[in-house]
């Protein structure tokens, strides 16, 4: 699945058993997907609830249990044992996780887990505080019970699992969680599939001479450590994706159930879901929902899964496509597609965009067709340099269908490619590819969009300017600092990242047609880059704005970074221990920096010297070597204007001299680098290079593993702690609320709330002000928006603060308001726009001294629910 497309060499049933292999991979890990949490509610606890009630059942419906489990010491509630029964909601072998507030400190309950009358575990409560109930939450002392369920106990058509206090007091809970895990039969195949595919291996490899067997193994290895990474990082991003989604919102879920399920959100404020219908993509959640009943929230880890492979699959084929066996070290160079994707996948090394958007994408993005749109308009790259023009302009057509933005961006490309040689790149194939385009794009444009919603006709220019420069930093990189206050963040380190992908480009020799496209494309890139950047600046009109041409940045990155690793792993592995040690740094300062790497100075120290090294004498590389030239200029002119304007000292930080120096840490990578790399030539001598490509490999792949574990989401216990309860909130308000009900979470919310809800939402600042029109430019909307920001106001006071880059500003202020605002506000915007319930972060009460008469119908250890009067 991971080899070039140019490996018809490899035996046909190897890749099969390399397919089936990496399936069962798949599949084992998909049972670890999912998971159903059962939220506690702290108003069915204590003895208006338990005296008088023996036992209570939980559904996959109604999924709310009580606060609190009485055991047969606590005479208040019976002085009996009080059962909890819930709905299993697998029926393969599952994990239960408990998770308490607090607990009875001297007599703890002792919990007998029954399935259908069946005991499976007696499980021990650890002791807690005795905290009253008003002081669980902050008072307890939390603990985490668990077990797990085999699936012979799962196998009724309903199966109930029974939660049963046979001893001592009580236990206050917060949630129970469900996990499904993988069976058995699952490893077994995973062990039977990985068995055959060694042996596959062994027969291919016993009937190879020596020379195409060390070709062969590497070939293999490299196959096998993509696929190994790919699995690793799919687990890490789709670990906790529903708590995360809960958080950020924004999601195909809310898209699906508002499609098919509109009386539920009816009163929902427009969140921007909706124009997701504008993707081809993302109709494939709602054809699967449609005809096959496969809910989203199901579906999103395969989505997930589906484009990590898919960019990893475009990243391998653009760099074997580009780096051919022209490279030096071309025994070797099976290994350089891993670091390329590891990187690319894996760090912030590609994380360059002048328009801000994250690389690699979040989980946001990966549940939507952003990087599927990134890997498709690579691919019609690949074919364009091919010399394939037909299917490289119906995959830019697929592309654009997916998402037109980065097509239009990838269309200047290869026309600019195609002009490196007019009379030969011409062709009757070029004119049909062309037709095809025009074709498919024209029909999806005139099916699927408004193209007043294009033009902006519904909001005024001054209005769409006013609001996005205020609370969008994507279309504006120079009104919001970018090239100015912000400039070490995005734009020297792009600065220096291009000069070193100018340089390598301008070392390939011999430089033949596709190195000439390449070249002639990504001056078309830097052309529409500059472009953009003067348009978002002069703001000529909102559709070009809108656009956001500066966005061609990232294809300029990501073709860039293709001649950038693969220099400095020429580097690594031929070149004098200091040229060794400095090439060390640069790839390991981005997982050292937190936005990037490529400090300029270690850039200067790889070029400089390097300006009158040998290379072809092709006019391409006449002209590359011009170029570095005038890159250089231009950073010394962008320096140079810096250094006069006072940029440096009005500016001045600690970060910025990392951005340009490097910082300590770097500085001693290097050294420990240039140590080792002088000592260990003499170590190894004739094996050199294949130790330094085996351990930079298993380097950079580690690292790049661990760098997704701790960034693929703000995984982070607090926060993770929080969105879950946040989630448990959600789950509540589904299943002990009417369908018609509107609730009004905190405004300082991103945009999640409806996802696991269900829920109409009064919205949020976000919203209002900036995600509910922006793309539409629908007038109502808008209005409607600025008229509910306009509740926080006093006299009139918020609207003034709308000001360039001044989000955060009305952010806290808007925020502070909700919490400070008494309940003569609440009940007066409840009853204008029917708001039924309230939902507040209890710490942010705290903060704020917040006191309400209304009545908590629901509260977990962050967040309250109050019904408006």
């Amino acid at each position: 699945m991971l080899s070039s497309l140019e490996d018809p060499d490899l035996n046909a049933s190897t890749w099969a058993c390399f397919a089936m292999t990496l399936i069962t991979a798949i599949v084992v890990l998909s049972g670890f997907f999912g998971r159903t949490t059962f939220p506690a509610d702290n108003s069915r606890s204590e003895a208006p609830y338990w005296n008088g009630h023996r036992s209570y059942k939980a559904t996959l419906e109604q999924r709310v249990i009580p606060g609190q489990l009485p055991g047969p010491a606590d005479i208040w509630a019976g002085g009996e044992p009080k059962s909890i029964i819930i709905e299993a909601p697998y029926k393969q072998r599952t994990r239960f996780v408990v998770e308490l507030f607090d607990s009875h400190k001297t007599m703890p309950p002792l919990i007998q887990v029954l399935s259908e009358g069946r005991e499976i575990a007696i499980l021990k409560v650890t002791p807690g505080n005795s905290a009253p109930k008003s002081k669980w939450i902050t008072g307890g002392k939390p603990s985490t019970i668990s077990f797990e369920v085999s699936s012979k106990h799962l196998s009724g058509e309903k199966p109930l699992i029974t939660l049963k206090s046979i001893e001592g007091s009580w236990a206050a809970i917060s949630r129970i969680t469900a996990s499904p895990l993988p069976g058995r039969w699952e490893y077994f195949i995973s062990f039977i599939s990985l068995a055959i595919f060694a042996f596959a291996l062994a027969r291919n490899y016993k009937k190879l001479n020596r020379d195409e067997a060390t070709n062969f193994f590497r070939k293999w290895v490299s196959n096998i450590l993509l696929a190994l990474f790919f699995l690793s990082i799919w687990f890490l991003y789709v670990r906790d994706e529903d708590i995360y989604m809960a958080w950020n919102g924004y999601t195909p879920i809310t898209y699906v159930y508002q499609s098919y399920h509109p009386q539920i959100l009816a009163k929902d404020f427009f969140n921007g879901t909706q124009l997701f219908d504008t993707s081809i993509f993302m109709r494939i959640y709602k054809y699967l929902y449609t005809y096959f009943g496969v809910k989203p929230e199901s579906l999103i880890p395969f989505v997930v899964g589906f484009q990590l492979a898919v960019m990893i699959l475009a990243l391998v084929t653009l760099t074997r496509t580009l780096i051919r066996d022209s490279s030096p070290l071309r025994d070797l160079s099976p290994l350089l597609p891993v670091v390329v994707v590891c990187l690319a996948m894996g760090s912030k090394a590609m994380n360059l965009s002048l328009a801000g958007y994250a690389k690699p994408t979040p989980l946001q993005g990966l549940t939507t067709y952003y990087n599927l749109s990134d890997a498709l308009v690579l691919f019609a790259i690949i074919f364009i340099v091919k010399n394939r023009p037909v299917l490289s302009l119906v995959t830019l057509a697929v592309s654009f269908c997916v998402y037109p933005t980065t097509a239009l961006i990838c269309g200047v490309f290869i026309a600019a490619s195609l002009l490196s040689d007019p009379k030969g790149n011409f062709s009757p194939s070029l004119l049909k590819g062309a037709v095809l385009l025009v074709a498919i794009t024209g029909l999806w444009m005139v099916s699927n969009y408004s193209f007043e919603a294009v033009a902006g006709k519904g909001v005024t220019s001054e209005q769409y300017y006013k609001y996005t420069l205020w609370g969008s930093f994507h279309l504006y990189p120079v009104d919001r600092g970018g090239f100015t206050v912000k400039h070490h963040y995005m734009f020297m380190p792009f600065l220096s990242f291009m000069l070193l992908a100018f340089h390598y480009l301008k070392l390939r020799s011999p430089l033949d047609a596709t190195d000439r496209k390449i070249a002639a494309g990504m001056a078309g890139l830097i052309a529409l880059t500059l472009a953009g950047v003067l348009i978002s600046y002069f703001k000529p009109n909102v559709t070009l704005v809108k656009l956001s041409l500066h966005r061609s940045s990232e294809l300029l990155v990501a073709l860039g970074f293709i001649y950038v690793i693969n220099g400095l792993v020429n580097e690594i592995l031929q070149g004098p221990p200091w040229r060794r040690a400095v090439a060390v740094a640069v790839i390991s300062s981005v997982f050292i920096f937190r936005f990037n790497g490529y400090p300029l100075a270690y850039s200067l120290v790889l070029v400089i010297p390097a300006l009158h090294r040998p290379s072809s004498r092709s006019a391409l590389s006449t002209t590359m070597s011009v170029f570095v030239y005038l890159w250089l200029a231009f950073i010394g002119s962008v320096i140079a204007c810096y250094a006069i304007t006072g940029v440096y000292e009005t500016y001045g930080s600690r970060m910025m001299l990392d951005k340009y120096f490097g910082g300590y840490m770097l500085f001693m990578i290097s050294v420990c680098a240039f140590i080792f790399f002088t000592f260990a030539d003499r170590w190894a001598k004739a094996r050199a290079r294949t130790t330094y490509a085996g351990l930079g490999v298993a380097a950079v792949m580690i690292l790049s593993i661990t760098w997704t574990h701790d960034n693929a989401a703000p995984y982070k216990d607090p926060w993770k702690d929080k969105a879950a309860s946040y989630m448990d909130v959600q789950v509540w308000a589904k299943t002990s609320t009417p369908e018609e009900s509107l609730f009004m979470p905190d405004p300082g919310v991103f945009l999640g709330w409806r996802d696991f809800s269900l829920r109409s939402s009064f919205g949020s600042l976000h919203e209002w002000l900036l995600i509910g029109w922006v793309y539409t430019s629908d007038r109502d909307t808008f209005v409607e928006g600025t008229n509910r920001f306009a509740e926080f106001s006093v006299n009139g006071d918020l609207e003034p603060m709308i000001l360039p880059g001044g989000f955060t500003p009305v952010y806290r202020k808007v925020v502070e308001r909700f919490y400070t605002f008494g309940d003569d506000w609440r009940n007066k915007i409840a009853h204008k726009y029917g708001i039924d319930y309230f939902v507040l972060f209890k710490g942010k009460m705290e903060k704020w001294g917040f006191v309400s008469s209304l009545k908590t119908v629901y509260e977990n250890r962050y967040f309250a629910v109050l019904k408006a009067g």
